[in-house]
């Protein structure tokens, strides 16, 4: 399995995802669950990056297999570039299996912002 476990991050977006997900999840839950306008019961389910397992994010197969991805008519090697595109978080929903794919930015918009804002403060 293709994954770099990367530790705490000591700051940016890194840091910001890894705190979202592991210490204040129900903030960035609300939020994706409001934005997806998903029913109460199907909840976020994060799967990376969690503290329990070194913070690792997944990429290239690995994350696919995180997401229980399969690829019926093409492998990935296929039409992927090797070490692409490493997501910051990943998760899914428990009912409607809606994926999520992360990649915190450092620059932010304001919606954004009032989430990171909430992260730090406790107050939206």
């Amino acid at each position: 399995m293709v994954q770099q476990n990367r530790g705490p991050a000591k700051r940016g977006s890194q840091k910001w995802i890894q705190i979202l997900v592991n210490e204040k999840p129900h903030i960035l839950n609300s939020h994706i669950a409001s934005e997806l306008d998903l029913s109460e019961d199907d909840l976020l389910d994060w799967l990376s990056p969690l503290g329990a397992k070194g913070y690792a994010e997944y990429f290239d197969q690995a994350c696919l297999d995180k997401l229980d991805v399969k690829l019926n008519k093409r492998p990935l090697k296929d039409f992927w570039p090797k070490n692409g595109p490493h997501w910051d978080a990943l998760g899914k929903t428990t009912v409607s299996k809606k994926l999520l794919l992360v990649e915190a930015r450092a620059v932010i918009t304001f919606g954004a912002q009032r989430i990171f804002v909430e992260a730090r403060t406790g107050k939206a």
